[in-house]
């Protein structure tokens, strides 16, 4: 899910080689998740979702902006939730990879078994 940008170049700039402005349009912030997509060689299987620029409908239900990670399956179910270590502003990202790495093997293995049903 692509929210709002976490250091717009007009909000909150951090002087990073790459940063945007807030996206005024739907439009504009589908084609920053489409650039991110991209940059991060995310398989093409993977769909990217953009929360509403107008309302940020999906932010202001899951308080995601700037410091969660979701992870939804392919169903749409919640499956991970990572946030902030307590007190600090960073993240044991290797927690979520080990997390995605035992999801898809879980899923692998499962579907594994369903062909020998």
């Amino acid at each position: 899910m692509y929210i709002c940008e976490a250091h717009a170049s007009d909000t909150w700039p951090m002087k990073w080689s790459v940063e945007w402005p807030r996206p005024k349009t739907l439009e504009e912030r589908m084609h920053y998740a489409a650039v991110c997509s991209r940059d991060l060689e995310l398989p093409s299987d993977v769909p990217v979702y953009v929360d509403d620029t107008a309302t940020d409908a999906f932010n202001g239900a899951f308080k995601a902006w700037p410091t969660c990670y979701y992870l939804v399956d392919r169903e749409g179910r919640l499956v991970y939730t990572l946030e902030c270590l307590e007190h600090e502003a960073s993240y044991d990202m290797n927690e979520m990879f080990e997390f995605v790495e035992d999801y898809y093997k879980q899923l692998s293995e499962q579907a594994q078994d369903s062909k020998g049903a």
